[in-house]
Order: structure tokens, then sequence, then C-alpha cells
């Protein structure tokens, strides 16, 4: 069972305090990179499982809390003791979810493309780029995690840049190509 005391600010930016007791699963970037460690894959049905238990903790953060974490990723989805539940965590950089922003927000696999902003270095965290919504953002995120679950490996070499060519398959809605490297790569996590 997992504990959690939030206190947050109206403004969502500081002061937010959580206290977890140990979880033996520990969280989804372990589970698949186990998995890949002991050269197993994880079976269609917990897969389907695990999405579906995704789906539902984001759509209680959006649609009850009306937020978004704005750094959905494997590392950040936590599973219960029992595996009923899968729980988000780091909420440092969560945002109502119909916000507007301007700064890097998110880990760089699983950001879309319009804050990957490849003229700018990643240390600048704080840097100004286009605004962009974080609904939209994290829309993308939640995609990338259930691409990730389901394939055990990121949907893009890098990031969602110009640059990447996973991504320009996508521009170029060259989706077979895109999703025929995936199967055909027995590249995994690890």
């Amino acid at each position: 069972m997992v504990e959690a005391h939030v206190k947050v600010s109206k403004s969502l930016s500081k002061y937010t305090l959580m206290k977890f007791k140990a979880l033996k699963n520990g969280d989804l970037l372990r589970l698949i990179k186990r998995a890949s460690e002991k050269h197993k894959r994880i079976s269609f049905q917990t897969k389907l499982y695990l999405c579906k238990k995704f789906y539902e903790a984001c759509c209680h953060l959006w649609f009850v809390e009306k937020k978004v974490l704005n750094d959905l990723k494997l590392d950040n989805i936590l599973i219960s003791d029992c595996f009923t539940k899968l729980l988000l965590c780091d909420f440092g950089h969560a945002t109502h979810y119909n916000m507007v922003l301007k700064t890097y927000v998110g880990t760089k696999k699983y950001r879309a493309p319009e804050i990957n902003v490849p003229a700018l270095p990643f240390s600048a965290a704080n840097a100004e780029i286009p605004p962009f919504s974080a609904a939209k953002a994290e829309v993308f995120a939640f995609a990338s995690v259930l691409f990730t679950i389901f394939f055990e490996k990121f949907p893009f070499s890098e990031m969602a840049t110009s640059t990447d060519s996973l991504y320009k398959l996508i521009k170029a809605e060259e989706y077979e190509k895109f999703f025929a490297f995936h199967i055909a790569s027995e590249e995994t996590l690890v």
C-alpha cells in the first residue's frame, strides 16, 4: 500500500511533499528492464493490463484532478505490491491541464516535439521555448509510454525532433516503416 501526503500550493509550483512506503515491484521501467535482462518478453495480456491501469491512473489525474504530470515516463509509474494499481509519482512539474507552458518539462525520450527545441541545449532547462499546451504534450508522453510498454523500447532514437530518423517517418506518415523498424529490431530498453 502506498501512502501519499500531498500539499500543493495554489500555483502548483512549490511545496509538494510526498511520502511513500517502499514498493517491492518498483516502477514500470524497472519491470521492463528486469524482463529484458532475463531475455524474456512481458506477455501480451500483462501489457494490456498495464496499459489499462496506466490509462485509469491518467484519467483520474486528467479528468478528476484536472492536472497533468508534465513528466509522464516509465520511471514515474509505480507498481503496487499486488499489481492491482499503477501509481503516478513525481509531481514536481505538475500543472493544471489547460496551462500553456514556455519552459522545458519532462524527459527527452517522452517529450513532445514542440518542447524538443534542438537549438537549445538541454542544460538550458529554464530557457524559454515557444509556448505549448501542457495537455497536448502530456498526450504525447502518454502515447510514448504506451508504445514503450508494448514494444519494450522507446519510440524514437533520441527524442522526437526533425533530426530523428524515426520521427521523420511519423511526420511523413510512413507508419508501416516506423512499426516495421520496431518489430524487426530486437533492441530493448537495457
